[in-house]
C-alpha cells in the first residue's frame, strides 16, 4: 500500500519545498501523520521536525512541478 512507500518518491520534503529533486537518505528519516519521509540530511530532518505541517504544505505545492521535470 501507498501507506508504506516513502512520500515523494523518497525526495527530501525540505528540498522540494524550495522547488529541489534531491534524494533522501533511508538513514534519515520520521513518520508524520502515518507517513515516511526521508531526508537528505539530519539538518533537514530537524527543519522538518520543528514544523511538519508548513514543510509539507510547501512539497506539496512544489511537487507537481519538480516531478514534472524529472526524468523517467
Amino acid at each position: 500500500p501507498e501507506i508504506y512507500m516513502p512520500r515523494y518518491g523518497g525526495y527530501d520534503p525540505v528540498a522540494l519545498g524550495r522547488g529541489l529533486a534531491v534524494a533522501g537518505n533511508p538513514l534519515v528519516w520520521a513518520v508524520v501523520g502515518e507517513r515516511l519521509y526521508f531526508f537528505f540530511n539530519e539538518a533537514a530532518r530537524e527543519r522538518f521536525v520543528a514544523d511538519p505541517g508548513e514543510a509539507i504544505l510547501r512539497a506539496d505545492n512544489k511537487w507537481p512541478a519538480v516531478v514534472g521535470g524529472l526524468i523517467p
